[in-house]
């Protein structure tokens, strides 16, 4: 299957979720429980499957009609420096999340929120954590 193909499916799919989502939500507004949380997944999986689908479709139709802007995207992509520029800016956000996330873990405890929430987003951050350090050593070993 073509991308561009994978692309309309992927935004149509989103689109179907969106509007699954809505309509739970509109008929089941007085039930609690698991089918609240399945609107809520509905909906937030649907916008971010749509987003993605319609992003790709949206540049490809940008560079369709310019073969100039389309090689120095393809070249862009491929080359050693932006690769590497995009690495050292994902592992500098990732720092910066690290440290935002025990903030909001801190601020959640001094504004008394329920303990579950506290736990499960503590046992996140630490798993999140874990997985860094496998992965680095992972590296590590490679190199």
């Amino acid at each position: 299957m073509k991308k561009s193909k994978k692309d309309y499916i992927l935004s149509f799919i989103g689109v179907l979720l969106i509007v699954f989502g809505l309509f739970f939500y509109k008929s089941t507004s007085k039930l609690k429980g698991l089918v609240e949380i399945l609107t809520y997944i509905l909906l937030i999986f649907g916008i971010g499957i749509f987003g993605h689908g319609m992003g790709n479709i949206l540049i490809k139709y940008g560079i369709k009609n310019n073969p100039k802007v389309e090689k120095q995207s393809l070249v862009a992509l491929e080359d050693e420096r932006n690769i590497k520029i995009s690495q050292l800016t994902k592992a500098k956000a990732f720092n910066m999340a690290m440290y935002l996330f025990g903030a909001v873990i801190l601020l959640l405890i001094f504004l008394r929120v329920e303990e579950r929430a506290i736990i499960i987003l503590a046992i996140s951050y630490v798993f999140i954590n874990i997985y860094s350090i496998y992965n680095r050593e992972k590296i590590e070993k490679e190199m």
